[in-house]
C-alpha cells in the first residue's frame, strides 16, 4: 500500500479543512457547552457582550447560585468559592474561598459595602470591593436559607424558624433574634422598613429591621418555597398551591391574590408594571402589579431571564432562551444554549445573564444596546381596584405584639412578639427552654452538625 504524500499545497488545504471541521463541531454552541455564538445571537436580535468561566473543578463541583447586584455579578459554587465579576465586562474583580468545601454553602447577598454567605453553620461577611473577610460568626443552628443584608445588619435564617441578626459594624456575637412558627428554608427579604421571611407552614413574617418586633404575620393557603419581593411599598410572594399575593408592606393588608392554576416554586419578579410568575406547568404569567389581573400567559417557560423595553426573555426546560413580546407575550423566537444552562433573573437591567452548571457565564443584550437599560419600575397607586375577597384581608389591628419593647419577652400565647435580646439567646451558652412553641419536637434537631 502506498503511503499518502502531502505536497506543499495539500497540507494547508488539510489544515483549513480541519479548522473548518473544528469550527463546525463547535457551532452552534461550542460543542454543547452552551456558549452562544455571535451569529446565533444576531438571529434573535441579540449580541454576546462577554463570556467568562467561574473558577471550579468541573469534575467535583457545580455552580450553587448566582446573584446580580448593581454593577457586579456574584457566583457561588458548591466548593464555597465566590467569584465576583464586572456585570458589564465580565472582568474578574476577586475570587475568595470560604469555609469547608464539603459543607453546603448558601447565598450570596450583597449591599453597597459587603457580601454575605453561609457555609455550613458559619456566617461570613466579605468586603465587596476586595473580597477580604470582614466578619465571621458561628450561627446558633443549621442555616435554612442564605443571609440577607441591610446597610447596618446581616440576617441569617435558621431551619428551626429563628432569624438571627448581627450588626455589621459591631463586635457583639448576636444583636437579637426573631422567632417564627415553621421551619425556614428561604433567605429573608430586606427593605428600608422591613425584614420579611417565609416559613414552611405557609406564613410570611414581617418585622422591623431595628429590633422593634414582628409587625404582622400573613398566612397563605399553601407552602411558600420562595422569598418575597419588595417593590413600591408592597411585598409580592407566591405559594405552592398556585397563588401569587400582593401585600401592603407597612400593614400586611392583602391588595390582591392571583391564581395561576399550577404550583409556584420561584419568587415573582416585578418589572414594567407587571408581576411575572413562572409555574411548574411550565408557564410564564404576566399580571398587572396594580390589580392582579392577568395580562397574558405563555406556556413552556419555566424561568424568567430579563425584560427590555419591548421584549421579555425566558428559559424553557430544554435550555432555550425564548424571546416574547412584552405587551402580548407572543413568542418571537428562541436561542439554543444547553439543558444545563439557566438564567440569572435580572430585575435591574436589560442584560441577559446565562450560567451553566459547570460555571460558563455569558452576557447577552439586544443589538445596539451598548449601555444597559436601568429598570426603575412603574409605580402604581393604592386607589386602583383590588381583586382579593374580603375574607382574605387580615385584620386592621395587629395581634402579634409589635408595640412591645425590644427587650421584653412576648406573652406565652403569642410567639410572634418582640425579638429576643442577645442575653436571652439559647445559643449564647444558656440552656434551651424545655418547651418549643414554634414547631414540632423534631424541629429541635439539627440536620447540619457542623
Amino acid at each position: 500500500m502506498r503511503k499518502p504524500r502531502f505536497t506543499g499545497n495539500t497540507l494547508p488545504t488539510l489544515l483549513l479543512l480541519g479548522a473548518a471541521m473544528v469550527g463546525a463541531s463547535a457551532s452552534p454552541s461550542l460543542a454543547g457547552s452552551g456558549l452562544v455564538s455571535n451569529i446565533e445571537a444576531q438571529r434573535s436580535g441579540l449580541e454576546r457582550a462577554w463570556f467568562s468561566q467561574t473558577q471550579l473543578d468541573r469534575s467535583l463541583h457545580r455552580v450553587e447560585h448566582a446573584v446580580l447586584d448593581g454593577d457586579q455579578l456574584f457566583v457561588l459554587t458548591t466548593a464555597g468559592v465566590i467569584h465576583a465579576m464586572d456585570a458589564e465586562t465580565g472582568e474578574t474583580h476577586w475570587i475568595t474561598r470560604i469555609g469547608n468545601p464539603n459543607y453546603p454553602s448558601l447565598g450570596p447577598a450583597a449591599n453597597k459595602k459587603y457580601v454575605a454567605l453561609v457555609n455550613g453553620s458559619t456566617l461570613t461577611v466579605l468586603r465587596r470591593d476586595t473580597g477580604v473577610e470582614h466578619m465571621s460568626r458561628r450561627l446558633g443552628g443549621g442555616a435554612g436559607g442564605g443571609p440577607a443584608l441591610t446597610e447596618t445588619h446581616v440576617y441569617a435564617p435558621l431551619f428551626s424558624g429563628k432569624v438571627e441578626a448581627y450588626a455589621l459594624e459591631d463586635e457583639d456575637e448576636l444583636t437579637w433574634y426573631y422567632a417564627s412558627a415553621g421551619r425556614v428554608f428561604q433567605p429573608a427579604t430586606t427593605t428600608m422598613q422591613s425584614v420579611a421571611w417565609p416559613t414552611q407552614r405557609g406564613y410570611l413574617y414581617v418585622a422591623n429591621p431595628e429590633a422593634n418586633g414582628v409587625r404582622y404575620r400573613f398566612e397563605t393557603t399553601g407552602l411558600v418555597n420562595s422569598h418575597p419581593v419588595s417593590f413600591d411599598g408592597n411585598l409580592f410572594l407566591t405559594s405552592t398551591n398556585g397563588y401569587a399575593y400582593a401585600l401592603n408592606e407597612a400593614t400586611g393588608q392583602q391588595r390582591w391574590r392571583y391564581s395561576t392554576g399550577s404550583s409556584v416554586e420561584h419568587s415573582p419578579a416585578v418589572l414594567a408594571g407587571k408581576v411575572f410568575v413562572t409555574t411548574q406547568a411550565p408557564a410564564l404569567h404576566a399580571v398587572s402589579a396594580a390589580t392582579g389581573e392577568r395580562q397574558w400567559l405563555t406556556g413552556g417557560i419555566n424561568q424568567l431571564a430579563g425584560v427590555s423595553q419591548s421584549r421579555v426573555y425566558g428559559m424553557n426546560r430544554l435550555g432555550d432562551l425564548v424571546t416574547m413580546d412584552l405587551k402580548s407575550g407572543v413568542p418571537l423566537g428562541s436561542l439554543r444554549t444547553s439543558p444545563e444552562t439557566t438564567a440569572v433573573v435580572n430585575a435591574q437591567t436589560d442584560r441577559i445573564y446565562l450560567i451553566s452548571e459547570t460555571g460558563l457565564v455569558q452576557c447577552l443584550h439586544e443589538i445596539g444596546a451598548d449601555k444597559p437599560l436601568i429598570h426603575t419600575g412603574e409605580a402604581f397607586t393604592e386607589d386602583q381596584p383590588a381583586e382579593a375577597p374580603a375574607e382574605e384581608q387580615p385584620p386592621a389591628e395587629n395581634p402579634f405584639g409589635a408595640e412591645q419593647p425590644a427587650g421584653e419577652q412576648p406573652p406565652e400565647d403569642n410567639p410572634f412578639g418582640a425579638p429576643q435580646p442577645a442575653e436571652d439567646n439559647p445559643f449564647g451558652g444558656g440552656q434551651e427552654p424545655a418547651a418549643n412553641p414554634f414547631g414540632d419536637p423534631a424541629a429541635e434537631e439539627n440536620p447540619f452538625p457542623f
